[in-house]
């Protein structure tokens, strides 16, 4: 066989058992198809829930009530198959037509008096976003929910009268993000758990300020200290910790104490006043003796160990690097993680 063409003549099954799985690859591929067929899939079922309002709801305390009764039958389904919410959309469509809709995430089941929450929060703004008319009707509502004074209960109910372009018309709650329902442990003897006091509390700020006005730290994978750490909204779902995956030149534990925002520049000399530099091989021109702090004395280094080479994004010349971090201990006792990148030495974090 000299040709592609003779190849895609060949019977698929012969070249299977003579090449075996990478030969049939590129026997499809010889014949102009995909290295593999495609693997059609059920489309995915709409479970969502919408409730149409007749004549169009002109208060809050209309629409909320049908918000409850529309989350149960939400859940109900859900629970049908094994499955529960934890980011949903609340579509709400005007009189005219406009479509206000609001990503809600909750790193729990959202239960249908949260979500009734959730709508009157929505409902708090609406007479900001309605009297801006500039935004077309199937553009979704800002981040933050702004005028929304109401306590952390139900509370009194927002008045659409004012601004608001006829009335509600239609509900539609959306569950955007599902996950197996794994049941949640409640507290004993039935008395309220402080996280979801505490979960309301945040949720009602973030109405009012943004999702991300509310973030947790969450332990993730990375090799230098500050990269182990992000910042994730509250109730949104943890990322996977990546912390067990390969991550060449990461520092071995244990894990520094104190990690600088801004690392602060300092130098780090041998015993002659020579700076200590890195080749390109991770080769130490000479042992690290000094260690001076800009604007501070010059401190003795009595032990250390590294470097811990890394080079990062080499593909992308905009934010490729090279960095060499190093564990130093100083005659005064104190324990720090230093970072060579381009020449510069920084102290990037503590230990104690």
């Amino acid at each position: 066989m000299r040709t592609l063409g003779e190849l895609a003549a060949l019977p698929v099954g012969h070249v299977a058992e003579r090449f075996g799985a990478d030969g049939v690859v590129v026997h499809r591929l010889a014949r102009g198809l995909d290295p593999r067929p495609l693997a059609p899939r059920a489309p995915r079922t709409d479970l969502s829930c919408v409730y149409e309002f007749d004549p169009p709801a002109d208060t809050g305390d209309r629409v909320v009530f049908a918000a409850k009764a529309l989350a149960e039958e939400l859940h109900a389904g859900l629970g049908a198959r094994g499955l529960t919410c934890v980011r949903l959309a609340v579509e709400l469509t005007w009189e005219d037509g406009r479509v206000l809709t609001r990503l809600w995430r909750h790193d729990g089941a959202l239960s249908a008096l949260a979500v009734a929450e959730r709508v009157r929060w929505q409902l708090s703004g609406v007479r900001d976003a309605v009297r801006g008319g500039a935004r077309p009707a199937s553009e979704p509502d800002p981040e933050p929910g702004q005028g929304a004074d109401a306590g952390p209960g139900l509370g009194p109910e927002p008045e659409l009268d004012s601004g608001a372009p006829g009335g509600v018309r239609g509900l539609r709650l959306v569950p955007d993000a599902l996950v197996p329902d794994s049941g949640e442990q409640q507290a004993l003897w039935g008395q309220a758990s402080v996280s979801g006091k505490v979960g309301r509390a945040a949720a009602r700020v973030q109405a009012m300020l943004g999702h991300h006005a509310v973030v947790r730290p969450v332990l993730a994978g990375g090799r230098g200290p500050a990269e182990r750490v992000v910042r994730v909204p509250l109730g949104d779902l943890t990322p996977e910790a990546a912390s067990d995956g390969p991550w060449p030149g990461r520092v071995p534990a244990p894990v520094p104490a104190v990690v600088y925002p801004r690392p602060a520049r300092v130098s780090v000399t041998d015993a002659d006043g020579a700076p200590v530099t890195v080749s390109g091989r991770c080769v130490v021109s000479a042992p690290p003796a000094w260690l001076r702090v800009r604007g501070g004395d010059a401190r003795r280094v009595t032990a250390w160990t590294g470097p811990w080479p890394m080079e990062e994004y080499w593909w992308d010349p905009g934010r490729a690097h090279r960095r060499a971090r190093f564990q130093a201990l100083t005659a005064d006792g104190h324990a720090c993680l230093l970072l060579l990148e381009d020449g510069h030495w920084h102290l990037e974090a503590a230990y104690e």
